[in-house]
């Protein structure tokens, strides 16, 4: 396939994470209230990307509104930033 198939995947996933529309999981990042930030994410995609969140989402169970919470309060916002967009 040609290349910019995938510069435009690349960017339409992108914009789907920043826009935030129909995720499925929320994930609560650092230790502090002060330093730590919610993101709102697409578990299908972080599932089929990392072994490591599949195991975590089968681990955790839905609210009333069918929206996932992960706390990781061990990782650092400027670390989960880099995890995210690579």
């Amino acid at each position: 396939m040609p290349t910019h198939f995938y510069d435009r995947l690349s960017n339409d996933l992108t914009n789907l994470f920043e826009s935030g529309v129909n995720c499925d999981v929320l994930i609560e990042v650092g230790e502090e209230t002060l330093l730590s930030e919610i993101y709102k994410v697409h578990s299908i995609i972080l599932q089929s990307r990392s072994s490591y969140f599949k195991k975590k989402f089968d681990e955790i169970t839905k609210n009333n509104d069918h929206v996932e919470t992960l706390k990781l309060p061990n990782i650092s916002v400027k670390v989960f930033d880099v995890i995210l967009k690579n």
